[in-house]
């Protein structure tokens, strides 16, 4: 079965409720960890002191008109056990992101750590959870036929399957360099789902007013509602009051309400007052009956 976690929320293990399923799937996952071996995966690592984007181009210029993966990371600060990205659960996952670009027998979590950490929750012990750690983020652009088909970002300790497609590792960069990758007119060639996958990436780079500045632009540019609607998530994952700001906008003009809706759903993800206020002089403009 699968969970599909959407990029632009960033998540923690949950509480009490459902916990006996979970107790039940995280020992059957550590007991698949533990005993089952990771296939092997061609990965090819060009680290030479070159820019991102120079390292980008050279991966893409050896994967040419096939299929293939290029992947970099960046630092992001995050509580201890939350993670950021999508996320499948799939018991074919065996090996994390982590673990396949270097060449490593997936750890693992004991099952005896596993059942620790889903008592803790039970029990109310949160400190774990709330420990402000650094966590490498993986990016990882799917190449189809030559060209970015697809955009991800997720936590390099989380299983991944590349399907057996050559990866390139690219190495570690900066927010910086990532939201630079792309200017607006290489972005807007991109396909559906790789525009989505990039802004939601850059909502992730925890970098407030430059991302914002970003993605405001393109959010002026781009036509379709879907990528819309992933732009003001994106935006309001910046969490400030000039992005509340612009949310506001989008909510008083953008033609489309499922994409009003999103904004609304963006501002509720912040934690600025200047976000609180703003649903509640939504509330006061559009009246309290439900117009949905």
């Amino acid at each position: 079965m699968d969970h599909n976690i959407s990029p632009a929320i960033s998540w923690k293990i949950p509480g009490r409720s459902g916990l006996a399923f979970l107790l039940a799937g995280f020992v059957f996952m550590a007991i698949l960890l533990a005993t089952s071996p990771a296939r092997a995966q061609q990965v090819t690592h060009l680290v030479s002191p070159q820019s991102l984007d120079d390292r980008v181009a050279e991966a893409r210029s050896n994967i040419g008109s096939s299929d293939g993966w290029i992947v970099f990371s960046f630092e992001r600060l995050m509580c201890e056990r939350c993670f950021t990205g999508s996320l499948r659960w799939d018991s074919d996952w065996k090996a994390s992101i982590a673990d396949i670009i270097h060449d490593r027998e997936p750890s693992g979590r004991s099952v005896q750590q596993t059942v620790r950490d889903v008592l803790n929750d039970m029990d109310g012990d949160d400190a774990a959870t709330e420990q402000l750690v650094q966590k490498d983020v993986a990016v990882l652009l799917q190449i189809q036929g030559g060209a970015i088909s697809r955009v991800h970002h997720v936590n390099m300790d989380l299983s991944f399957k590349f399907d057996d497609l050559p990866v390139l590792w690219v190495g570690k960069h900066s927010p910086e360099s990532i939201l630079g990758l792309f200017d607006h007119r290489t972005w807007q060639r991109f396909g559906h789902e790789a525009r989505k996958g990039w802004v939601w990436t850059l909502g992730a780079l925890q970098m407030s007013q430059a991302s914002l500045a970003w993605l405001t632009t393109a959010y002026e540019t781009e036509r379709e509602t879907d990528v819309r609607k992933a732009i003001a998530f994106a935006i309001g994952n910046t969490d400030s009051e000039d992005s509340v700001e612009v949310l506001k906008d989008i909510i008083d003009a953008d033609p489309d309400r499922d994409v009003k809706k999103a904004a609304i759903h963006a501002l509720g993800n912040g934690k600025t007052i200047a976000a609180r206020d703003a649903l509640m002089e939504i509330i006061w403009k559009w009246g309290t009956r439900s117009r949905s």
